[in-house]
């Protein structure tokens, strides 16, 4: 699969790996949208290339506990802490997100543009997200079950029907947009199903 964005292989050479196991969304008229597994051992830690700004998300759902990891954005790291098993951060590309990895990490990385975002907003009418602001770390149960469903696709990918993607894809940004983001939908909910349709579809 080339990878136009950050996940999938591309992803994982920022992260100086030979390949990383991805499942992604058709390019076309869906939305866009992706999950890549990135594994580092100890002999792969230290600071990362930073990652090429672009208007997308990526959010990090710790497979593993990590004991040291800094966040860097535009050169500086603002953030060094542990992360717990479970736990999540949300990076948006426009601030050159780079990292220094500290200790063995195993991560699933949500690949969300923000066209992904406006579609959903604009399917219900509703004003669109400005940023989505979730502290570092944070435990997230619906995105932890999300992504402990994808496993066993990245694994095996063929045994994937193809709309599933595309449910997971919607299901991941709605609860984003809603957490993180300024997304109220309440009194969109009416238009909520004929959405869904034309995303899934």
């Amino acid at each position: 699969m080339a990878s136009l964005g950050a996940f999938g292989d591309q992803l994982g050479r920022y992260f100086g790996l030979a390949g990383a196991p991805s499942l992604a969304t058709p390019s076309g008229d869906c939305p866009q949208f992706a999950v890549t597994r990135l594994f580092c051992t100890v002999d792969q830690l230290g600071l990362k290339q930073a990652i090429p700004p672009e208007d997308a998300f990526v959010l990090a759902l710790h497979l593993i506990a990590v004991d040291h990891l800094e966040i860097w954005r535009h050169g500086r790291p603002i953030s060094a802490r542990s992360y717990p098993r479970g736990s999540i951060s949300i990076h948006n590309l426009n601030d050159k997100v780079s990292v220094y990895i500290g200790g063995p990490l195993d991560c699933l990385c949500f690949y969300i543009p923000r066209a992904t975002f406006d579609h959903v907003t604009d399917g219900v009418a509703e004003p669109r997200i400005t940023d989505l602001a979730c502290p570092l770390g944070r435990s997230d149960p619906t995105i932890e079950q999300i992504g402990l469903a994808l496993l066993p696709l990245l694994r095996s990918p063929e045994s994937m029907a193809p709309a599933f993607l595309n449910h997971i894809g919607l299901a991941t940004s709605l609860h984003l947009a809603q957490a993180y983001g300024n997304f109220r939908p309440k009194q969109a909910l009416h238009r909520f199903d004929r959405f869904s349709s034309r995303w899934t579809n």
